[in-house]
């Protein structure tokens, strides 16, 4: 549903459970993220991918030099590849697990979850896969060995196995393919997954996904059994012969004889599965839990979410002035106006209608996004569940949006608040005789406002005291809301917190500092303070407050539930002395070839091209 005030408005959704810029810096930078399943930040991997895999919590890539590199949510073991053991061949992830072979033919293997290391007997190997808590290998001699969780025989292969070609590990099944072609498969069984067809041709190649398995007949033609909801078992009836197939959760991902891609499947209720446009020929695939893969012939890589995702920012989502995020999606805006998005689209709240720009300010929060165009009109699309995207029609011009969890705030030019969506606890009745506005934001079930004098007025749900605004507080500048928690930022560069506190969300930390931002999710606060830093505090159950070691300055700081992203300060005075010299070639140079300070083209590596950038602003 799209949605808009022709008159002006700034009205509606966005930058859920927090506050929102009105305006913004203008000046671009590269977005940084962290926190729930995304906003991730991938390294630079270049044009030298072999192989590509993920599970739940990341993604994992074979280079053509035999190392691996990862991204995903910071701490999980499966991340954590091992540096000693040279170089690899073969990688394959599963869950919570990887499984890798070497050079010399020997498996290593690390994650969480039952024995994610092979037995030491193991041997010298040819393949290797992995499950959500097992792990398998096809030996030298083409004998399979099998090992981690064997809680539905997964891990117990057939003593009358013999001699196989391929195998493919399931969430909880094993497949391997035997030396005639035909399939073998054993372990969990509630959905036929391991089931043979007994009229399955001979077959070459076989993949397994979450209780469904998948094999390629001699012929090129894929056959599926097991679960099929959302479609995963049944592959397009005019599919061409293929050469390779991967799946993983509820999709499938096949590449055909002609280097084109073929999905099928769906998520959970969503949208089916979808194959970006001018990806071009590819040579290779691979299937994450999160994401698919695609090789291109120049060893590039190219991927992109399944119905549950962990959220990057793309090589090409490029530098912002602003972001608004969402449930798993990120609006960005440009300098010139012009948005782009990266997401989940379910609502349509990643596909931005041409009248949302040129744009000001924008915003978004569950399934919903919403944009201020230059002239003042608010135009928003995705979700209306709550008719949080009903901009009312006779909204005067406004300056600022923001959305809780299901209503939207309007700040208008006159200071004015308008309030539409849910009001099931009030939070869409602006009190009578309300005095004019220059700030305010939506939280869960209330509404905070920063009057024109400087004193905070809460209204709506006050079940943990988020309406009930300190009468200490004194004069503030801005304000945000959390989902039952608020805060405020004072005059002095101050912050407080009132509200929830069993996550310590209003705990602020005493040596925080004067701050010129402030934002709240569902159970953290966090600070934009004056040199740039950005202070967490609260919840930490999605690393929200482990700001990314590579952000630097930040020029601006957003939230979501329990996501957070900001803008990296472009600028090259690396030591923030105020002047681009000496001691910052010298930063440059002790990061060389690495990340972080000193990355100022945002490339994902400091090389000659930020030496450019430095001595281009040499003595500013």
């Amino acid at each position: 549903m799209i949605q808009h005030a022709i008159g002006g408005a700034l009205a509606v959704t966005v930058l859920t459970i927090v506050t929102c810029a009105s305006a913004g810096p203008q000046t671009e930078g590269s977005p940084v993220g962290w926190g729930y399943h995304g906003f991730r930040n991938i390294e630079n991997v270049g044009n030298n991918i072999a192989a590509a895999t993920g599970g739940q919590n990341g993604t994992l890539v074979l280079k053509t030099d035999g190392t691996i590199a990862a991204w995903g949510q910071a701490g999980s073991l499966q991340l954590d590849i091992p540096t000693t053991l040279g170089r690899f061949v073969q990688i394959d992830a599963g869950k919570f697990r990887c499984v890798a072979l070497r050079a010399n033919g020997l498996v290593a293997g690390w994650g969480s979850g039952s024995s994610p290391s092979p037995p030491a007997s193991l041997g010298v190997c040819t393949k290797v896969a992995s499950g959500d808590a097992h792990s398998m290998a096809l030996k030298e001699s083409g004998l399979v060995a099998c090992w981690g969780s064997n809680l539905y025989g997964q891990t117990s292969v057939p003593p009358d196995l013999g001699v196989c070609t391929d195998i493919a590990a399931g969430d909880f099944h094993s497949v391997a393919l035997t030396i005639d072609g035909a399939v073998r498969c054993w372990g969990h069984n509630t959905y036929g997954q391991i089931d043979v067809p007994p009229d399955l041709p001979p077959c070459i190649a076989v993949a397994a996904g979450n209780r469904r398995t998948v094999a390629i007949s001699r012929s090129g033609q894929v056959f599926c059994w097991g679960i099929n909801s959302y479609g995963a078992s049944t592959p397009p009836a005019d599919m061409p012969p293929v050469v390779a197939v991967a799946a993983k959760n509820y999709r499938n991902l096949a590449l055909d004889v002609n280097g084109n891609l073929i999905c099928w499947g769906s998520g959970e209720g969503l949208e089916p599965c979808q194959i970006p446009d001018n990806i071009g020929p590819v040579i290779a695939i691979g299937a994450g839990y999160e994401h698919y893969y695609a090789i291109r012939p120049d060893h590039s890589l190219v991927y992109w979410p399944t119905y549950s995702i962990q959220l990057t920012f793309p090589f090409d989502f490029g530098a912002c002035t602003q972001l608004a995020l969402g449930d798993i999606f990120v609006i960005g805006l440009k300098a010139n106006g012009s948005l782009v998005a990266y997401g989940w689209n379910h609502h349509g709240q990643s596909t931005p209608p041409p009248e949302a720009s040129p744009a000001s300010s924008i915003a978004a929060n569950e399934g919903i996004a919403a944009a201020v165009t230059l002239d003042g009109c608010v135009v928003c699309w995705g979700n209306n569940q709550f008719g949080q995207a009903n901009v009312p029609p006779d909204l005067p011009i406004c300056t600022k949006v923001s959305v809780g969890n299901s209503h939207t705030v309007a700040l208008g030019i006159d200071g004015t608040i308008h309030c539409w969506g849910s009001n099931t606890s009030g939070q869409c009745t602006v009190p009578p005789g309300l005095v004019p506005c220059i700030d305010m934001s939506g939280g869960g079930k209330h509404t905070m406002v920063l009057r024109h004098d400087g004193a905070v007025q809460c209204w709506g749900s006050n079940a943990d005291g988020q309406c009930t605004v300190p009468l200490d507080l004194g004069t503030c500048v801005a304000v945000a809301a959390g989902t039952n928690h608020s805060v405020a930022l004072k005059s002095d560069g101050s912050v407080r917190c009132w509200g929830q506190n069993q996550f310590d969300q209003c705990t602020v930390p005493a040596n925080l500092g004067p701050c010129v931002d402030v934002v709240a999710g569902t159970s953290f606060s966090a600070a934009l303070t004056v040199n740039g830093t950005v202070r967490v505090w609260g919840s930490n159950v999605q690393n929200q407050k482990t700001v990314p070691s590579t952000l630097g300055r930040a020029l601006s700081l957003v939230a979501w539930e329990h996501s957070l992203g900001a803008i990296r300060d472009p600028t090259p005075d690396l030591n923030y002395d105020g002047l681009v010299n000496g001691a910052d070639l010298s930063l440059l140079l002790a990061n060389w070839l690495g990340s972080g300070p000193g990355d100022l083209d945002t490339d994902g590596i400091v090389d000659g091209s930020d030496l450019g950038v430095l001595l281009g602003f040499w003595g500013e």
